[in-house]
């Protein structure tokens, strides 16, 4: 019985810590009145028929403090870029190229 309780415990500890990271990433994108390229990072864009983040497309950098910079590897990107559904936390005001 005790090892039963120790087993069911152990098993809670690592699915707390699962729930623990979850929320830290999702802390990391709230918006705090400044540009952070966790807002757009996991924006998922149709990529020659597969979905993939934008990370793995582009560059992203923040120059000023309410300015985000995506520079795609592939230039050919940009118009799929720019007509990728935005996620929840995702809504740009302006869209410049």
């Amino acid at each position: 019985m005790a090892d039963d309780i120790k087993r069911i415990a152990s098993e809670t500890d690592k699915d707390m810590q699962k729930s623990i990271d979850a929320m830290e990433v999702d802390f990391q994108s709230y918006r705090t009145g400044r540009a952070s390229p966790h807002l757009v990072e996991k924006l998922m864009v149709d990529y020659h028929g597969t979905d993939v983040p934008l990370q793995q497309l582009a560059t992203i950098s923040i120059p000023e403090a309410q300015v985000i910079m995506i520079r795609p590897f592939d230039p050919g990107a940009l118009k799929l870029i720019e007509v990728s559904k935005p996620s929840r936390r995702a809504t740009p005001r302006e869209i410049s190229v």
